[in-house]
């Protein structure tokens, strides 16, 4: 399995109508899929109740990379998985 880059844009609270959001700081490449790293781009939407467990839904991304070379001078390597990323609710531990 390639290696995964992680790193995370700033949170938005969607309005109705046209939402805008940033890409995550750095110099990103576009999205890649390789035999040593593995580049791509993900919405996640949370979705937050007040009675129920927050839901989280992702939408991939295909991000073109342009025609000039990109570099990545301090990655973080992670999983990438969501479930690594976020911490479990009380009633739903793992």
């Amino acid at each position: 399995e390639p290696m995964r880059l992680r790193a995370e844009g700033r949170p938005v609270t969607l309005q109705s109508g046209l939402n805008e959001v940033e890409m995550p700081e750095g110099p990103w490449p576009g999205s890649e899929y390789g035999p040593l790293v593995s580049i791509h781009y993900e919405l996640v939407f949370t979705l937050e109740f007040a009675s129920d467990p927050t839901l989280h839904w992702i939408h991939p991304l295909k991000v073109s990379s342009g025609d000039t070379p990109h570099q990545v001078p301090n990655p973080i390597i992670d999983s990438g998985r969501l479930e690594s990323s976020v911490a479990p609710d009380s009633e739903h531990e793992s």
